[in-house]
């Protein structure tokens, strides 16, 4: 894969972070981007690195999960409930595991 490659990886990268959020696997991104893993890691780095690219280069917002599952539990909290609160629901509103 040359560099005229890697901006096709981000921009596979940055439609999976508009539907998925930062959640997506570099498993979607393989897919999506139609190169392997392997590739990716080498011409983009870790997911870590192409996250923080994202950021700098095209000026995304990336949540982290902590944030995510937090607005989850209170988006949770004021449709359910309290007491009728679940972790499932908190971990499927978040797109966590």
């Amino acid at each position: 894969m040359s560099n005229v490659d890697v901006p096709s990886v981000l921009d596979a990268a940055q439609q999976l972070l508009h539907e998925v959020g930062s959640g997506f696997t570099m498993d979607q991104l393989e897919e999506r981007a139609g190169v392997s893993r392997a590739t990716i890691y080498r011409r983009v780095g870790s997911k870590a690195e192409l996250l923080d690219r994202l950021v700098e280069d095209r000026h995304e917002t990336v949540d982290d999960v902590r944030t995510r599952i937090l607005q989850a539990t209170r988006a949770v909290i004021a449709t359910a409930g309290l007491t009728e609160a679940t972790i499932e629901q908190v971990a499927a509103t978040a797109g966590v595991g």
